[in-house]
């Protein structure tokens, strides 16, 4: 990229309309995702955030079975 003031104003232009119709083009599937399915945007975030709980707490079972794993292998290979 170019140190030129014009072609770094262009450049932050380009991003903008760029930016722009990412936005746009999300809005707009969240709005057709609304109209054929019935879940708004609160309820899509609402149900993401209960799966991220849910594979969070699958995360924590698998990092313990791990531990275990670990500290068996450690302690002469004893499993349990």
């Amino acid at each position: 990229m170019s140190c030129d003031p014009d072609s770094i104003w262009k450049s932050m232009e380009d991003f903008s309309d760029r930016a722009n119709t990412i936005s746009l083009s999300l809005k707009s599937l969240v709005a057709l995702f609304e109209e054929k399915v019935g879940y708004g945007p609160a309820h899509i975030a609402e149900l993401l955030a209960k799966e991220l709980d849910e594979l969070n707490s699958d995360l924590g079972e698998y990092g313990a079975s791990l531990r275990r794993a670990l500290i068996a292998s450690e302690n002469g290979g004893q499993h349990g």
